[in-house]
């Protein structure tokens, strides 16, 4: 048996399903004082028991918590030893040929790979070691927090594993990490949370 956790960097990762067991509680109460310009998120970070063979959907979610519009346009996806991206169970998701570096593809690349796949796909992702790298290919927008917000803006993106057999222990933690690595905004603003390894991702995590 293994453990299956979700930890934030710069954007919301969370199970929401394992199998056909509905975990959606696990999704963040986002809340924001406008009189203190405060924001919060609440959810469980227990971990859910997963055994070999399980299917579990992570939700990625950027939220806008600026005064500006904005876009993510890629993320990354640290999947631990023991967790598998399942490319048929994610239909809205095409791969870059091989050979390609998806972070360094023209848009006409970008085109020839989606007119190859012949359905409409939202996401181009290439994976790395462990690295599972998305790009965002539908236009939107991430509207800035105003006076008269009730809630953040947000994008989410649902990502379909299977938990597989490693040679370890048999009780184990798997922690799947996400980052913002690419984001637009108008203007010469930065956004230090949307920025590549910030906060540092951690190195001494179990069976990570």
């Amino acid at each position: 048996m293994y453990r299956s956790n979700s930890k934030r960097n710069e954007l919301r990762l969370i199970a929401i399903s394992l199998g056909y067991k509905d975990v959606t509680s696990r999704i963040p109460q986002v809340k924001y004082d406008k009189d203190n310009n405060k924001i919060t998120y609440e959810h469980t970070k227990d971990p859910l028991d997963v055994v070999t063979g399980d299917i579990v959907t992570y939700t990625i979610a950027v939220y806008n918590e600026g005064q500006i519009e904005g876009k993510v346009t890629e993320i990354i996806d640290y999947l631990p030893d023991g967790i598998e991206f399942v490319p048929e169970k994610n239909p809205d998701f095409v791969a870059v040929r091989d050979g390609d570096d998806i972070q360094n593809l023209s848009e006409d690349d970008i085109q020839e790979i989606l007119q190859e796949a012949e359905t409409t796909k939202k996401y181009l992702y290439q994976i790395l070691d462990n690295k599972l790298i998305i790009k965002y290919l539908e236009e939107y927008t991430l509207n800035p927090i105003t006076a008269d917000t009730d809630k953040l803006d947000s994008k989410e993106i649902n990502i379909v594993c299977k938990v597989i057999a490693i040679e370890q222990e048999a009780d184990l933690v798997l922690t799947n990490m996400a980052e913002i690595s690419e984001y637009e905004v108008e203007g010469d603003i930065e956004d230090r949370d949307s920025e590549p390894n910030y906060p540092a991702l951690p190195t001494d995590l179990e069976n990570y």
